[in-house]
């Protein structure tokens, strides 16, 4: 029997559904006259690191006993993401059982599957997708361990910029009372900041300040700053 196809569906988060993939790809099967004889469904967190994915594996099976011609993934990414090189092997390896991968999303991969396409086209076009789903995995990987650490510093109120002293705060008001300017003020205040760091006291600190003293009548507005002495 020619023609015959299965479909693999891989979901690794919650927001992920198998509807959102399986949908596009019978239309694609249909389009191409494709018979599907079975939908195999996982949930995995990764295709790229070394975890188990048993359903992938029944798929592999199928193809080593040549009942299929046709393997129609959502995207690549749903059937690997461990690089360029992985990616080569995994179709010569289908090929190597008559077998031909295709992808929704990826319409240049039948491109590879047209007989007499030379290695060349086919390691680099599959060496560029594969790098693009490892980078993209890689970031994610990336993104999840920044928050992470972002939540676990925001419970220890590490987040933001560290408070000023009182000290610190009551030298600018102290400044302010006097008159200073500003830029007086910025160039004469430094406060300890994160990792041992000085930093000069910033202007909307000021002016939170000055807007304190203010509404305590520890100073009057005078419109205009006047000049540092």
């Amino acid at each position: 029997m020619e023609n015959v196809a299965v479909i693999y569906i891989r979901v690794s988060t919650d927001k992920q559904t198998v509807k959102s993939q399986l949908e596009p790809c019978k239309d694609y099967c249909l389009k191409n006259k494709y018979e599907v004889v079975d939908v195999f469904k996982e949930k995995s967190k990764s295709a790229y690191h070394n975890v188990k994915r048993p359903v992938y594996d029944k798929v592999l099976d199928l193809v080593r006993r040549r009942e299929i011609q046709h393997v129609v993934v959502w995207a690549l990414d749903r059937w690997t993401r461990k690089g360029s090189k992985d990616l080569r092997e995994t179709i010569d390896y289908l090929m190597a059982y008559g077998v031909q991968l295709h992808s929704v999303q990826e319409a240049w991969l039948d491109t590879i599957n047209i007989p007499g396409v030379g290695h060349i086209v086919k390691d680099f076009l599959t060496g560029l997708v594969g790098w693009m789903a490892e980078e993209e995995s890689r970031l994610k990987s990336e993104r999840v361990k920044s928050s992470k650490k972002f939540q676990k510093a925001k419970k220890k109120h590490k987040v933001g910029r560290p408070k000023l002293s009182n000290d610190v705060k009551q030298r600018v008001a102290k400044l302010l009372q006097e008159g200073k300017t500003y830029k007086y003020i910025q160039d004469n205040v430094m406060y300890k900041a994160k990792y041992g760091k000085f930093k000069h006291v910033s202007a909307p600190t000021i002016s939170e300040i000055k807007k304190s003293l203010l509404e305590k009548g520890n100073i009057k507005n005078k419109g205009k700053k006047s000049s540092s002495s």
